[in-house]
């Protein structure tokens, strides 16, 4: 877990695999991370988890190892703060969700990749998304890249005074990859 007192943090550029979860519990972080990769080795839970305000993750890439069938439903960015931003991130081959808004007010995402984003197969029924606002009011999601067979974007419950703009969503079938169309 990130202290409350480290404001400004650089990671340098390597791959990085954590056993459990990046706790950013303080407030007012940014977090700049080009050219770091966080390999997702809890994948039934999250990678990041953003519970403190006004944190910014710039250029962080999760990298998973999702072969087809999603063994959880955690996130690789999973948000409870308010004001939070993730900005230039890539989620890419994770079982769970790309970013998982549950309760954080005003969560912005914006100019992010998110490829191959998992759901599940037919027998465990989960169905995950590449970005999901869980009931939470202010979300912006824009000018996001975001391919795979995955939900894309989702707005579940009251998501008033979202903005969902610009976004490219490609391929989002949700074909299994071993061939089979998912029920939808």
């Amino acid at each position: 877990a990130l202290a409350a007192n480290e404001k400004y943090i650089v990671v340098k550029p390597g791959t990085y695999t954590e056993p459990g979860q990046v706790d950013i519990t303080g407030s007012d972080i940014t977090i700049i991370g080009y050219g770091a990769t966080f390999t997702e080795a809890n994948s039934s839970g999250e990678c990041f988890e953003l519970s403190g305000n006004r944190i910014t993750l710039i250029g962080v890439r999760v990298l998973g190892e999702f072969d087809g069938v999603t063994t959880g439903l955690g996130a690789a960015f999973y948000n409870e703060g308010d004001d939070n931003v993730i900005y230039r991130c890539t989620v890419e081959n994770v079982s769970g969700f790309g970013v998982f808004n549950d309760a954080g007010q005003r969560l912005t995402v914006e100019h992010c990749r998110l490829l191959n984003v998992g759901t599940a197969d037919d027998e465990t029924k989960y169905v995950a998304a590449g970005i999901i606002n869980f009931g939470t009011t202010g979300t912006r999601i824009l000018n996001n890249y975001l391919t795979g067979w995955n939900q894309a974007i989702g707005l579940w419950y009251d998501c008033s005074g979202c903005v969902v703009a610009n976004n490219k969503v490609i391929n989002n079938l949700r074909q299994h990859p071993k061939g089979f169309l998912m029920n939808k």
